[in-house]
């Protein structure tokens, strides 16, 4: 407001203290500083400026302007277009000159009608004339010319990207397991608090599989099977697949059914469709949700492939089912009897498929999903949204690592017009990441709030690898800081798991537990607490081994039964087994 002003840089000459008046309109004696008051008197002699008395106080203004303030404030001609056309022009001028202005400064300042002016400024409001200001709800309303407003809102957010206080990369680690619901002071529970973490994770594609025995169970105390069952049936979220191979479903992410409208459909090419696939397309379009023999009836083809025609568009990401459980148990198998050699083998076929047509299959409904077409734009702030809800501070690793299909030069625009808002603030919060980083208001305050625990009272953190709070490994935004000296990273897929602590990788465990890797540095305390994690693996990974046993091959490269791991790994309950060690779930507790 001073430098629109030009308080404390006041006008050197008589030809700049013109040019001053000009720009301000009117000034009062008060308000004139060093030598501007006899640089105006002298204008004054001059003839070029003029007193005029204005609502009870004596001002200076420019001889040319003399007319136009006595046509707006004219009682007799106050009703007059040519009258209200000066006001307009004073009104506009003093708001041009002004950083915020409320409508009692405006009246405090000239003798306008409070209607004339209050309608005037809502018109210039609505034209972009003019920008409204709300500080809080209980101030009144300000407005604000766009440029100066513009200037504002860049020297704040100068300003709060100076009080940024940048944090180590474990801390925010450590800040992340906290933010998505895995460190046990912030687990939700049960159903209550499903909701908040799929809201989290939407959209999130992992394995089928990992869903339910390593991300739901960690975040929501008390998980159960029947908990994301009734999340579904309910309607308001639903899923959807992505094949990451030839065969099967590949993974599967789920999204609120309000939100498929920001989505792209997945590309699917006319040839991956075959005949019976476009025939139950056509079939879901004009049917809607409806169960496979309603399909196979109303499309007059056999149950068995309807069944695998609904299989094949499911893994291609355009059908769904209201019932998560047609998921979890997998694809039913097929009713084609194979070549028969002898009648042992066709009484034994029979006998099969009477068994499985008494098993109770799950089937729910089928339908296709309600994919979008949205802008570019539109899309682009919806995936900037989902990011800022999963990290709390959105970066380009992470953007990458998440696998969105917006680039980073388009999410950094859209970001950048958010801080500009005030939805998110920008600062390099994180070190070891790129500069530019954007975070949630609630989220910025968390991550400096929350100091970085010391290593002895922060707990061990059992985390697989593909959770979207794990920030380590290939891929991903961090190294793992303890292999930079040694060529070889640790991969991010279904079989490896790690352990955290205080938002550093204490343990890596790799091929489902054979292969160990420890930090050199580390503490034997700490060692022990990680290896005391291990038995939870049998838990998360029940179908692994028909045994149901976790086998210990090598640690740090080397054997395990001639390192360090062999007595670490003995407190956790695993016995030597020839050059291994091995926990069987029988003896875990």
């Amino acid at each position: 407001d001073r430098r629109l002003r030009g308080i404390g840089q006041p006008p050197r000459t008589r030809v700049e203290a013109a040019e001053w008046l000009r720009r301000l309109g009117d000034v009062a004696p008060d308000e004139c500083e060093s030598a501007v008051r006899a640089f105006l008197l002298e204008l004054q002699q001059e003839g070029v400026v003029a007193p005029m008395p204005i609502h009870g106080s004596e001002r200076w203004i420019l001889a040319e302007d003399a007319e136009r303030y006595r046509m707006a404030f004219a009682s007799d001609a106050r009703e007059g277009q040519a009258a209200q056309t000066a006001a307009a022009v004073i009104l506009h001028r003093f708001l041009d000159t002004h950083a915020l202005v409320g409508l009692e400064d405006v009246l405090q300042r000239y003798p306008f009608e409070r209607t004339w002016a209050q309608r005037q400024i809502e018109e210039w409001t609505r034209s972009g004339r003019l920008v409204q200001v709300v500080a809080s709800a209980a101030a009144p309303l300000q407005w604000s010319a766009p440029a100066n407003f513009e200037q504002m809102q860049r020297g704040t957010l100068s300003i709060l990207r100076r009080e940024v206080m940048t944090c180590p990369a474990a801390q925010y680690v450590d800040f992340l397991l906290h933010w998505q619901h895995v460190h046990p002071t912030t687990q939700l529970t049960e159903a209550t608090g499903l909701q908040e973490v799929m809201r989290q994770l939407q959209n999130v594609s992992l394995p089928v599989e990992l869903w339910e025995q390593a991300v739901l169970p960690l975040r929501c105390r008390g998980y159960q099977p029947r908990h994301l069952d009734e999340l579904v049936a309910a309607g308001r979220w639903t899923w959807h697949c992505r094949r990451d191979g030839e065969d099967g479903v590949g993974s599967v992410a789920f999204v609120e059914r309000e939100s498929l409208g920001h989505l792209q459909p997945p590309i699917v090419e006319a040839s991956g469709l075959g005949a019976v696939d476009s025939a139950l397309l056509d079939v879901l379009r004009n049917r809607g949700a409806s169960f496979t023999a309603e399909l196979a009836t109303a499309s007059n083809l056999p149950v068995a492939a309807v069944r695998r025609s609904l299989w094949s568009l499911l893994s291609l990401g355009l059908a769904t089912n209201d019932r998560f459980e047609v998921l979890r148990k997998g694809e039913p198998p097929g009713d084609e009897a194979p070549p028969m050699r002898s009648r042992g083998e066709l009484r034994a076929f029979l006998r099969d498929t009477r068994r499985h047509r008494e098993q109770d299959w799950p089937e729910g409904r089928w339908s296709l999903l309600a994919w979008g077409q949205p802008d570019p734009e539109a899309a682009a702030i919806f995936q900037a949204r989902l990011l800022l809800e999963r990290f709390g501070i959105v970066t380009r690793e992470l953007a990458v690592m998440s696998g969105t299909s917006v680039p980073w030069r388009i999410l950094y625009e859209i970001l950048s017009r958010m801080e500009l808002s005030g939805d998110v603030r920008r600062g390099y919060f994180v070190e070891g990441l790129s500069g530019a980083q954007f975070a949630l208001p609630e989220a910025a305050k968390q991550l400096h709030d929350l100091a970085l625990p010391s290593s002895v009272q922060a707990p061990a953190l059992l985390l697989h690898s593909l959770d979207p709070a794990n920030l380590y490994g290939s891929g991903a935004a961090l190294d793992v800081p303890f292999l930079s000296d040694q060529p070889r990273t640790f991969a991010r897929r279904s079989g490896n798991w790690l352990v955290v602590k205080a938002g550093r990788p204490l343990l890596l465990i790799e091929q489902y537990g054979k292969r160990l890797t420890a930090p050199p540095q580390a503490m034997r305390e700490e060692l022990t607490q990680a290896t005391a994690r291990l038995p939870e693996l049998l838990k998360l990974t029940p179908t692994r081994d028909v045994r149901h046993r976790l086998t210990v091959e090598t640690w740090n490269e080397e054997p395990v039964t001639a390192t360090v791991g062999r007595d670490l790994l003995e407190q956790a309950g695993f016995v030597r087994d020839y050059q291994a060690m091995t926990l069987y779930a029988v003896w875990s507790s």
